[in-house]
């Protein structure tokens, strides 16, 4: 992988008020064709330092205000190499060695480009003892590399193309707080510092404006965020039979209504299926608090998603009724239904899966909401005579521990643990087939300067 960049930026500020700066780059990749290898990104970016203005000396309230606005465009190569070249991989067939075609050329590949622009504000208080960043964004990327389905006489199942486009925005809130600051060296001090985003996302383009399903039950198409949950959508199960039960759906995907009663099939077809969830959060973000007293210190960082959904396709095989033999998640076979037991959250079982339990829904959609501590770090700085027999300036001891505690509902090992098998496209999300579990990890350390 080769990439070769000129670039240039030029800053100007004017009496400590008013910055502009503009920057122009060309890179070229050699993981795309022979003339689409080079792409040109500018950038311009100005400010206004508000509280540097004659006007705001006397505001005591205010240490520091900035406004601020910024246009670019960046490109994104971030795909493997060699993927615009027809290749060919090594095979065996009846115990002889061969070739076999591996990858589907694509001369078109070019860099997928992102223009964007945001608006924002950062603001002190009391001495900046209250910071405050707030900024509002919008980000329009066109050329998105994304897989392809191709017809199956090809060979293959898709292929990398730049095939449409896509548009996030949304804002940031950064709030920074010394909640109480020393008033001598050792002294206490915490600060806190809390950060959420609140991002919308939608599909604005496709190759022939045509939907296409990526993964077991992504859905990408114009007007909706990328990836969504596209199946049937399963609405509980029948009283009187034990069977699952999924919204039969006419063929423009409405519900469809007989008596007052919504239609349902254990079965669904095809054309059963619709939008039924979304794997991006309502918003999402970080806190973290930070105290120090003495010769101690403590860190303690909580990140937190709320809104988002997780197809949980363990459940494919581990909560199937027993149309597969694996092993089962107990959470979800102990309230099943039985003719004594017709109120059970769950299908009936089936060996030979006539309840419909298996197929691939909603009801293998979960919450992905959740808190976790993901790091925590004790401290303690060694007093000046263990320095002294160091020979040290000076000496920390610490512990430190990551990813210690999450709260959620999801039943898997974690709800933001994707991972949809070898092969998954950019377009596959929010799924967990078996991923790895996180490791929670502890460390213990001594540092040191001499």
């Amino acid at each position: 992988h080769n990439l070769r960049s000129f670039f240039g930026r030029a800053n100007y500020i004017y009496d400590d008020r008013y910055v502009v700066n503009a920057s122009l780059r060309r890179d070229g990749s050699s993981r795309f064709g022979e003339n689409q290898k080079y792409g040109v990104f500018p950038a311009f970016s100005v400010a206004w330092i508000v509280s540097n203005e004659a006007f705001m000396q006397d505001v005591g309230l205010v240490s520091d205000l900035k406004v601020r606005g910024s246009w670019g465009r960046t490109g994104n190569e971030a795909i493997g190499d060699f993927q615009y070249l027809g290749l060919f991989g090594t095979t065996n067939y009846g115990a002889r060695a061969g070739q076999s075609p591996s990858n589907l050329a694509n001369p078109d590949l070019q860099w997928e480009t992102t223009t964007e622009w945001n608006v924002g504000a950062e603001v002190g208080l009391l001495d900046d003892r209250v910071g405050i960043i707030a900024e509002y964004y919008n980000k329009d990327t066109d050329n998105l590399l994304l897989e392809r389905p191709v017809p199956s006489t090809s060979g293959f199942e898709s292929v990398l193309a730049n095939i449409g486009g896509i548009e996030n925005s949304g804002w940031e809130l950064t709030l920074t707080t010394v909640n109480v600051r020393a008033s001598r060296p050792g002294g206490l001090e915490w600060t806190t510092k809390l950060n959420i985003t609140d991002n919308e996302n939608e599909v604005t383009a496709l190759y022939q404006d045509q939907p296409f399903g990526a993964g077991f039950i992504n859905w990408v198409e114009v007007g909706q965020p990328l990836g969504v949950f596209y199946a049937p959508e399963y609405i509980g199960v029948d009283p009187e039979t034990g069977v699952a039960k999924y919204a039969d759906l006419d063929e423009q995907g409405n519900y469809q209504y007989e008596n007052g009663e919504l239609l349902w099939t254990t079965f669904p077809g095809s054309g059963d299926r619709r939008v039924v969830g979304s794997p991006h959060p309502d918003y999402y973000g970080g806190l973290r608090n930070t105290v120090s007293w003495g010769g101690f210190d403590l860190s303690a960082f909580f990140e937190f998603a709320q809104g988002a959904e997780i197809y949980n396709a363990m459940r494919l095989y581990s909560d199937d009724g027993g149309y597969f033999l694996d092993n089962k998640f107990s959470k979800h076979v102990e309230d099943y239904w039985t003719p004594e037991n017709t109120d059970g959250r769950n299908p009936s079982p089936s060996w030979f899966g006539s309840t419909g339990v298996w197929v691939e829904s909603s009801r293998m959609l979960e919450d992905a909401s959740y808190i976790r501590l993901a790091d925590a770090t004790l401290g303690f700085r060694l007093p000046a005579a263990v320095n002294n027999l160091l020979k040290t300036q000076t000496a920390r001891l610490y512990v430190s521990g990551k990813n210690l505690h999450t709260w959620t509902d999801y039943v898997g090992y974690a709800p933001d643990n994707h991972w949809a098998g070898s092969g998954s496209g950019s377009a596959v999300l929010g799924t967990d087939f078996y991923a790895y579990p996180r490791a929670r990890t502890f460390t213990f350390g001594f540092q040191g300067t001499w």
